[in-house]
């Protein structure tokens, strides 16, 4: 309580101090020219050009942080240049001065640049208030496994990182070890918050876990000494540093990163994907080094399919011996127990399907010197054109059985028994034809469509109408 009241006094000082003022001209190597074509006269008053810079500086033996706003726009028939000062943030605070900035209903952070000489005067817009770090990020963000991210706000710093670094040295933050830090410079007074309320934050930046200060810090245990306060070992310190895994998860899987002697992400992620797989009971599947490096070779599988297909295998009642738990291409594996799978459950459609295309469908086979036209044959002729085509074809079985629609399955004559095109056949038109991931047919092939519409006196084909 003391160390935020101490903390409360300094902000209220900061917000009524008057510092030096900053010229226009010092953030003229981020504005526009007078004869840039960005300066053509708009129908309304609106800004042309809006950035942010930060300024550092000392101040009582701390690091202060002054965020300017400045908006190049037209206001009266004029152009106008103006500046805002809407931040001021102080090392060791977890809070920050704000004014002026709000947060946008489409996403984003804003600056109110109305005054009282402009309608639509924003009241009491000129006031600091009192907000978390968090609030009004304009910077730097970064996700919990140390990538970062940036906001749609151009933030520059007038002064460099090295400059940063030589005034940091001079208060009393000169040994928090943010330069050890994975941290950007955009979160310097979030490290700095952080290192005031927990000294040992040097100590794990030094030693370069520095990310594990951007997650839930309660699961460091920060009364312990040294290594302690993570609960790890010295020899883990060099795997914690390759994987970049929140602590709580390191400490939740320890065991099994010794024991599978896990060193590097390409096996914790192949790791994860194991574990996750193995919750199936049925593909009895041990957490080892044999079924890990399967996983690690597997790693271009998602693990929507590897499940699937421990769950195809039980459905079918396969033997789990080494051959069904291992497939040497458990993608191929995959999409044939998925055939297996929905042609079992579809034999009522099967027979009405195959009645379908002997009484009514058979007679509009079709071929020419390059291409072959034939009514699909079955459900597994759907789930067959689906998986090597990457499209949906295989969910209209149902209403293909009940005549509802009709598909036909186009071939090159070279290779007949490759899925190639696919078409749909309503009431006597063509609504479709896909291709490979729904890719719209060439030019020969709407060619060989046209020429086997007129045969048989179908409607128009998809194109026509488009024309």
């Amino acid at each position: 309580m003391k160390r935020i009241n101490e903390q409360d006094k300094l902000l209220d000082s900061l917000s009524k101090l008057k510092l030096k003022s900053y010229a226009i001209g010092r953030f003229k190597e981020y504005m526009i020219s007078d004869d840039d074509p960005l300066w053509k006269r708009p129908k309304k008053d609106s800004e042309v050009n809006s950035f942010y810079v930060n300024c550092y500086e000392l101040w009582r033996n701390n690091l202060i942080c002054r965020t300017f706003y400045i908006t190049q726009m037209w206001f009266n028939k004029s152009k106008e240049t103006r500046i805002f000062e809407v931040k001021r943030r102080l090392s060791g605070c977890d809070m920050q001065l704000t004014r002026r900035l709000y947060s946008s209903m489409g996403g984003g952070v804003k600056c109110w640049i109305y005054d009282n000489s402009m309608p639509y005067y924003y009241k009491d817009n000129d006031e600091w208030e009192k907000h978390s770090l968090k609030s009004f990020n304009l910077e730097f963000t970064r996700t919990i496994y140390g990538g970062y991210c940036r906001t749609d706000n151009r933030v520059y710093s007038l002064n460099s990182e090295n400059e940063i670094l030589e005034m940091l040295k001079k208060t009393k933050y000169r040994y928090s070890g943010f330069e050890y830090n994975q941290f950007p410079y955009g979160e310097l007074f979030k490290y700095l918050a952080i290192y005031e309320k927990h000294p040992a934050a040097e100590m794990i930046s030094k030693i370069g876990l520095g990310y594990l200060l951007d997650q839930d810090l309660r699961v460091i245990r920060w009364s312990k000494k040294q290594l302690n306060i993570l609960g790890i070992k010295k020899d883990e310190v060099e795997i914690l540093k390759k994987l970049m895994i929140p602590l709580k998860e390191f400490h939740k899987n320890a065991s099994y990163i010794r024991k599978l002697k896990i060193t590097t992400d390409l096996e914790y992620n192949a790791f994860i994907r194991l574990l996750e797989v193995s919750k199936i009971n049925y593909a009895n599947l041990n957490i080892s080094r044999y079924s890990l490096d399967y996983f690690i070779k597997n790693k271009n599988i998602s693990i929507y399919e590897m499940k699937d297909y421990y769950r195809f295998c039980e459905e079918l009642g396969l033997l789990m011996n080494h051959n069904n738990k291992f497939p040497e291409n458990i993608k191929e594996a995959h999409d044939e127990l998925m055939i297996k799978i929905e042609t079992k459950k579809s034999v009522e459609k099967e027979q009405m399907i195959r009645k379908r295309v002997n009484d009514e469908l058979f007679k509009f086979r079709y071929a020419d010197e390059k291409f072959i036209i034939t009514p699909a044959n079955s459900v597994a002729d759907l789930i067959d054109e689906s998986v090597k085509l990457k499209h949906c074809v295989r969910t209209y079985y149902d209403r293909y059985a009940n005549g509802e629609t009709n598909i036909f399955l186009i071939r090159e004559r070279e290779n007949v028994n490759q899925p190639f095109y696919t078409l749909e056949l309503v009431a006597g038109k063509i609504v479709q034809v896909r291709g490979y991931k729904n890719h719209d047919p060439y030019i020969d092939v709407k060619e060989f469509v046209d020429k086997w519409k007129e045969r048989f006196k179908f409607k128009s084909s998809p194109w026509e109408e488009k024309l």
